[in-house]
């Protein structure tokens, strides 16, 4: 068959299969994804997996040591302003509830030699678990009608993983009326991957799900100050989770409500997914400060552990004199991050010496320079609204392996992989956002 019917064929069964993202007119539309899996090393595909219960219990390990924590969260306080406010909302709320849930994703690019490298851990909004798990069905029924007996595609469990601990913490609320609150934001476009975890709470767990922004919360929910419960305004229903696909960006905090809204969460006996201290550790200069000399050895006092996850370091360094120097002179080495979330925030080639050559020092700890990673090339098509054709292009990866950690403060109840997400995008992107249209979702088919 060729690319041109099997481009209708795989548009045809997104559609059906529920593989849908908005536009920015509001249009549902197939989301991207490729034509075709893309191969992945299996190696690096289950050194990643069995990555991600050490990684959680690392970040567990980091937020219960308050010192260290707290020392290196105010570093980026002192720089970032919206760092500042997190940290602040952090130091100002007090809760009975030390449950916590969190889902995270940790996303890595392949070095040369096929080598794994970290490229950041999102702790809060990890997004797409549902339609990775629809793009991995839709690779797997079109390489069965192709009859492609050598696609080799992995389980993917990311919707069901995320699904059954969200009902998990859900169920150590104890209360059988209770409801799942998503945070989500005002204009979001990714509305369908929400949708299916929605429906599937409901579907497996008989578990209902209300859905507000920050900004709107005071409409939706009420708190009592006296027994510390979220309730539905609606039908008075006590919430006993709630799931944060909103709160990572500045944006999704446009006035006072919004700040007063998350804290209110935070001072609540809802069980937070994440809480402010699991959003916070998320930070790129924390995961800088981790890579640091003996300091992954000082949290995982195991030594194998701490090796795998040493191993899978790329290079992160603070803003110096020295370093800033060698950038000048290396540019196309280093990439620039702030303090963000979401993706298109990154820095790089002229845009990063445009940017260090105008930033005062006092900025520094705002930002972290990371070595640039190359990862090896191959062909896929790309099945994007605006521009879908049949043609075949040069295409990188990067795989993120979704985890889930629910934890009574410094105590671990469940920590395992769930699922992955592979993204892939032309080799000329720097950035690779899904729902900016420049990455797709993909499939890795392991060789």
């Amino acid at each position: 068959m060729s690319n041109s019917s099997t481009l209708k064929l795989a548009t045809e069964n997104a559609v059906a299969m529920g593989l849908l993202m908005y536009t920015s007119q509001n249009d549902l539309i197939p989301a991207p994804f490729s034509l075709y899996p893309s191969n992945y090393p299996s190696a690096a595909f289950q050194q990643a997996y069995a990555l991600a219960p050490s990684f959680n219990q690392l970040l567990t390990t980091v937020i219960a040591d308050t010192e260290f924590f707290n020392a290196v969260i105010t570093q980026i306080a002192s720089a970032d302003e919206f760092t500042a406010k997190l940290y602040e909302c952090y130091q100002q709320t007090t809760s009975e509830q030390q449950l916590n849930l969190a889902l995270v994703r940790t996303d890595y690019m392949l070095q040369a030699q096929n080598e794994l490298r970290q490229i950041e851990i999102n702790t809060i909004s990890s997004a797409f678990a549902c339609l990775a798990t629809k793009t991995t069905e839709l690779h797997n029924y079109l390489g069965i009608t192709l009859n492609n007996a050598a696609l080799n595609l992995p389980k993917n469990s990311a919707k069901t993983g995320f699904v059954n601990s969200l009902a998990l913490a859900w169920q150590y609320y104890a209360d059988s009326e209770a409801l799942i609150l998503f945070i989500v934001q005002a204009h979001e476009r990714n509305n369908v991957d929400q949708y299916l975890l929605q429906q599937q709470l409901f579907s497996e767990h008989g578990i209902r799900v209300l859905r507000c922004s920050l900004e709107n919360f005071a409409n939706v929910v009420k708190f009592d100050s006296g027994t510390s419960n979220l309730h539905a305004r609606s039908n008075n229903k006590k919430i006993a989770v709630v799931y944060f696909r909103a709160a990572y960006t500045p944006a999704d905090y446009p006035t006072a409500n919004a700040w007063e809204a998350r804290t209110i969460i935070e001072q609540s006996n809802a069980i937070k997914c994440p809480n402010l201290a699991w959003q916070l550790v998320g930070t790129k200069k924390m995961q800088q400060c981790l890579a640091a000399s003996d300091i992954v050895e000082k949290f995982m006092p195991e030594p194998n552990q701490a090796q795998a996850i040493r191993a899978c370091f790329a290079g992160l360094y603070a803003l110096d004199v020295e370093i800033i120097a060698n950038v000048r002179l290396n540019p196309e080495q280093f990439v620039l991050k702030p303090q963000r979330e979401g993706g298109g925030n990154n820095l790089y080639g002229n845009q990063m010496l445009q940017a260090l050559d105008v930033m005062p020092r006092a900025e520094y700890n705002a930002w972290i320079l990371m070595e640039r990673i190359y990862a090896p090339d191959s062909q896929n098509v790309l099945v994007r609204h605006q521009d879908a054709t049949a043609e075949a292009i040069e295409v990188v990866s990067e795989l993120g392996v979704y985890a889930s950690c629910f934890n009574n403060g410094s105590e671990i109840i469940e920590n395992k992989a769930v699922g992955h997400l592979l993204r892939t995008k032309p080799v000329y992107a720097e950035e690779g956002g899904i729902v900016a249209g420049l990455a797709v979702l993909d499939s890795p088919n392991l060789i």
